[in-house]
């Protein structure tokens, strides 16, 4: 017998620690209600995921902006050093034409210089081999001396012209021969300007390469940035919808508003009629005999006697609580669960709204009772209050 005292006392103990968070049964309210709150996370998330997102598009934009401006400083630096090349190109041409020419020049004095000379060597060796006797035959014929003058100074003409131009002709060779060396000392320092600007040009060209490369990515990644942003404001859409559709149907199958009275205290009508056998508060179990604490009144009423909603509500559970036997437990408005339990017959089911005074079971003594009563328990947001406090009198 003491054995069976003790199970029953762990047992009373084990549904008096489960019943401080009753089991709720699934109904459409609460699934309803529990969606609602996934949908509100998913836009909380959609939304960071939004701010994210422009956060991440406003960096690109802003990276894009700077690669633009480098892209238009290299392209111009190109076009710079390309423009520099291209007369660079032309100046090796037209050097590289006037070489060709002084070259000729040269060539072509040369030839006449040996002309003359070759005609003046030829002449000389002419007086030469004759011992100078013709021209002093010449110089000594018979003659006035107005005539021997005149025969004087065409000689003598004859050979300053053989003179003047073999240094014309030289001169003129000198000249092109200078040209030339002029012209092949600009011609190395275009070629190594050249060859640096080429340098400069690749190096240009790699840039702007390089540039275009790091833009077009920051481009692909814009348009994913977009893409996804399209995609989660279509989500956000369609979350916002689906919330609005829930919360409608939540309002329209609220529960009601708990009657108060004139000071704005919450008031319930008794759910039965009948003497209380068990207040609020500590006592010694009737069965167990072990001191603890009662969360709720006892009210006795005779097996099969309607049960009556204290308010109106919805049904968060219907059906077997371990020591409470059947019980119905209600939520209502503003935190507040009214709790039936050792009913001998369940009237409604979890998630049907019951009316205030709406007979919702029968009282009976099932679970751990001594006979027919009714327990009733008040709670406030999962808290076991004093029933007494919010029952009219």
């Amino acid at each position: 017998m003491r054995k069976y005292i003790n199970m029953i006392a762990a047992f009373t103990a084990l549904c008096s620690l489960l019943f401080v968070s009753f089991p709720v049964a699934a109904d459409e309210y609460s699934l309803r209600k529990a969606e609602l709150a996934q949908v509100e996370k998913a836009q909380e998330e959609a939304r960071e995921l939004l701010a994210e997102l422009a956060k991440d598009e406003s960096a690109v934009m802003a990276e894009l902006r700077q690669l633009e401006q480098e892209l238009a400083s290299a392209e111009q630096e190109l076009a710079v050093v390309e423009q520099d090349l291209q007369r660079t190109e032309q100046g090796i041409r037209e050097v590289k034409r006037d070489i060709k020419r002084a070259e000729e020049v040269a060539r072509e004095s040369e030839a006449a210089l040996k002309s003359v000379l070759k005609d003046y060597n030829q002449r000389l060796r002419q007086i030469y081999m004759s011992g100078g006797a013709d021209i002093f035959d010449l110089l000594l014929e018979t003659g006035s001396a107005g005539d021997l003058a005149l025969r004087m100074r065409l000689f003598t003409a004859l050979l300053a012209e053989d003179v003047a131009l073999y240094e014309e002709v030289k001169a003129k060779k000198e000249r092109a021969e200078a040209d030339r060396k002029d012209l092949e000392v600009k011609y190395s320092a275009l070629s190594q300007k050249e060859g640096r600007l080429e340098e400069l040009r690749r190096t240009a060209v790699s840039r702007v390469e390089e540039v275009k490369k790091a833009k077009a990515k920051r481009d692909a990644r814009l348009k994913e940035i977009l893409s996804q942003k399209r995609t989660q404001e279509q989500v956000l859409n369609e979350l916002q919808e689906t919330s609005h559709k829930l919360e409608a149907w939540l309002k329209e199958h609220e529960t009601p508003a708990l009657p108060k009275d004139q000071t704005g205290k919450v008031r319930l009508t008794w759910p039965v009629r009948g003497q209380v056998t068990a207040e609020y508060g500590w006592r010694v179990h009737p069965i167990d005999k072990v001191k603890r604490f009662h969360e709720g009144i006892d009210i006795e009423a005779a097996q099969g006697t309607p049960i009556k909603a204290a308010a109106a509500g919805r049904v968060a559970l219907s059906g077997w609580v371990g020591g409470y036997g059947y019980t119905v437990i209600l939520e209502h408005a503003d935190g507040f669960s009214t709790v039936y339990a050792h009913a001998s017959k369940l009237l409604v089911q979890a998630g049907d709204l019951v009316q205030a005074g709406q007979t919702i079971a029968e009282v009976g003594s099932t679970g751990l009772s001594t006979g027919p009563h009714l327990h009733f328990e008040v709670r406030r947001s999962g808290q076991a209050v004093d029933p007494r406090e919010y029952l009219k009198e």
